[in-house]
């Protein structure tokens, strides 16, 4: 019987999902697509994946911020695949809008989505992961989990919180020969804008006065970006996962930028790099 590397691929429904699912399918890895409501309002997309690499595919049901569909998901790849060599923390959302106006729901909202999902998710996969002594945790991020964008307060925060765990993972599972990296995508055009929401608070945007509305004005200026034909494709992320994980254990490096609209985050990294390996060094690492 052949044997896959397996992979299970948070928010595979769209967008860099998507692309990573069908890029490792090619690539000969047995790829579990997770998602919400594969049967319901996302069926369309769960038989697309399907009908495009059936033989590599799986979907798997999964809502990376419930602790039952997430531990079933994983259960169901681990029972049906008897490993997983690969978690690619994909799933999240973004807002734009004043930061002070966000409230505390949207807030938990936006954290829940874009980190506790990668702590649940990396938590569930990893006493397997420990067994096989072996696997990867990638986790895509964002260039903005190195920079700040005005107006994005909330999704840099979640990036950066995520950014900070994986780095973390990256010293403490090393001895079990699993990696903890990241992926920084650059601007492209996918669905992530249609997942904004508005300031909940009215009072306090409108507070901002004219300065309020500019985050609207950029996401439209954005959306119109995505439209024009030399627009960045979204499956360079996908080409990058590809890439790193063909790397041999202890290789890899931990943040790779996707795209070259970086603004300078590559030169960043590399200072981040060498002023962490001072500190790991002083810590024993």
């Amino acid at each position: 019987m052949e044997t896959h590397k397996v992979v299970l691929v948070t928010g595979a429904g769209s967008g860099f999902g998507k692309c990573i699912a069908l890029a490792l399918a090619k690539e000969g890895w047995l790829v579990y697509a997770s998602m919400r409501a594969p049967q319901g309002r996302n069926r369309a997309r769960a038989q697309a994946l399907l009908a495009a690499c059936p033989e590599r595919i799986r979907v798997v049901e999964l809502d990376v911020g419930d602790d039952a569909s997430a531990a079933g998901g994983v259960a169901r790849v681990i029972q049906e695949a008897g490993r997983i060599d690969v978690l690619v923390n994909n799933a999240g959302i973004m807002f734009q809008g004043v930061s002070e106006a966000y409230d505390m729901a949207q807030a938990r909202d936006i954290m829940e989505t874009n980190f506790f999902s990668a702590v649940r998710m990396d938590r569930l996969v990893l006493p397997q992961m420990r067994r096989q002594r072996g696997g990867v945790l990638l986790h895509i991020t964002s260039i903005a989990g190195s920079i700040v964008f005005p107006f994005a307060g909330l999704y840099s925060a979640s990036k950066m919180a995520t950014e900070g765990l994986a780095e973390s993972y990256r010293y403490e599972l090393r001895q079990f020969g699993i990696d903890s990296l990241v992926i920084q995508p650059c601007p492209y055009p996918t669905a992530l804008l249609d997942s904004q929401q508005a300031p909940a608070d009215a009072e306090r945007l409108a507070a901002y006065g004219e300065q309020g509305r500019l985050p609207e004005q950029r996401i439209a200026s954005t959306k119109a970006w995505h439209q024009k034909d030399k627009a960045p494709d979204p499956d360079e992320v996908a080409q990058s996962v590809c890439q790193l994980l063909a790397m041999p254990f202890g290789e890899r490096p931990f943040r790779s930028v996707a795209g070259t609209l970086d603004f300078g985050t590559s030169r960043l990294n590399d200072v981040r790099a060498e002023v962490q390996a001072g500190v790991a060094g002083a810590f024993g690492f």
